[in-house]
C-alpha cells in the first residue's frame, strides 16, 4: 500500500502532542517513516517517549542516543511471536496497526489486554482503512492484485486493518472510531481510522449542585443564564446515557474484564 504519507503523519503527529501518549508500538515499520515522525512528536516529553517498531525486515532505527530525548527500539520478528519481553513490560498508549496480518495483529492486542499492557484511554491507530480510485496507480500495481479487493466504490488496497476495525468493538462495544479517509481523490490516500474507548465526560451528580443547591432563585437564574442548560436537561441526557451503558457499559481503568480474550 506504500508508507505512511506526510499528511497522514501530521495527523498521527497531533494525536501524540496533544494527549498523553508516551508509550507508541508499531507493528510494520517499512523505512521507519513513522517512528522519525512519532519521535519528533514526543520530544516535547522528555525520556518517557519510546517507539517500539515490530517488523520481519530491518528497520533504520533513529535513535538520537541523547539524554532528555525519547528512545527508538526496532524489534525484527513477526508480529506474531511479540511479548511482552519486548516492550519492556509496560502499558502502551498507542498502538499502530500497519502490518497487514490480521492474525498476527489480534495476537498484540489480545497479548496487550491480558497482561493489562493497554493503557487506559489508549489509542489504536489503523492505518490503509481507506479505498483507492479505480484505475489510479496503486490500483493498476501488480502487487495489488495479490492482496486488494475491488468494488464499485473503488479499490480496497489493504482488507486486514478494515477487518480488524470491525473486530475491535465487537469484542469490546465501548471502543469507537473516526476514519480520515478521501477515496475519491486523484491524488490517492490510503486512510487512518483511529480507535478509542468512549470516556466518561459526564458530570451528573454535580449538576443540580452547580444549578441549584443552596442558591436563591436570582442566583439560580443567573448560573443558568451562563451555563445555558437546566437540571432537567441533566437528568434528560442521564437518563439515556443509563440507558445506552446498560446496552454497551464503558470499561474504565479498574475494569480488569479481558474483552479480548475471545
Amino acid at each position: 500500500a506504500g508508507p505512511m504519507q506526510a499528511d497522514e503523519m501530521l495527523l498521527i503527529f497531533s494525536l501524540i502532542r496533544t494527549t498523553f501518549i508516551t508509550r507508541i508500538l508499531e507493528l510494520g515499520g517499512l523505512r521507519g517513516d513513522s517512528a522519525y515522525n512519532f519521535l519528533k512528536a514526543l520530544r516535547c516529553k522528555g525520556d518517557q517517549g519510546v517507539v517500539y517498531t515490530v517488523d520481519k525486515q530491518k528497520v533504520e532505527q533513529h535513535d538520537s542516543k541523547k539524554p532528555g530525548r525519547p528512545r527508538h527500539v526496532t524489534i525484527m520478528k513477526d508480529a506474531a511471536d511479540l511479548t511482552s519481553d519486548d516492550f519492556d513490560h509496560k502499558p502502551i498508549d498507542m498502538v499502530l496497526l500497519d502490518c497487514h496480518s490480521y492474525k498476527a495483529s489480534k495476537h498484540v492486542l489480545q497479548t496487550l489486554w491480558h497482561l493489562d499492557l493497554f493503557a487506559p484511554n489508549a489509542y489504536i491507530v489503523l492505518h490503509d482503512t481507506g479505498m483507492h480510485p479505480p484505475g489510479n496507480y496503486f490500483s493498476k500495481n501488480s502487487l495489488a492484485d495479490l492482496f486488494s479487493i475491488l468494488t464499485d466504490a473503488g479499490n480496497i488496497h489493504q482488507p486486514v486493518e478494515r477487518l480488524l476495525a470491525d473486530w475491535i468493538p465487537h469484542i469490546d462495544c465501548s471502543f469507537q472510531r473516526i476514519s480520515f479517509h478521501d477515496d475519491q481523490r486523484s491524488n490517492t490516500r490510503h486512510g487512518v481510522t483511529i480507535m478509542q474507548r468512549k470516556m466518561v465526560l459526564d458530570f451528573f451528580d454535580e449538576c443540580k449542585r452547580i444549578l441549584s443547591d443552596g442558591k436563591s432563585s436570582e442566583e439560580n437564574a443567573k448560573v443558568q443564564s451562563l451555563h445555558d442548560f437546566t437540571t432537567e436537561d441533566c437528568e434528560e441526557v442521564k437518563a439515556s446515557t443509563l440507558t445506552m451503558r446498560k446496552v454497551c457499559p464503558i470499561k474504565t481503568a479498574t475494569d480488569s474484564t479481558n474483552s479480548f480474550a475471545s
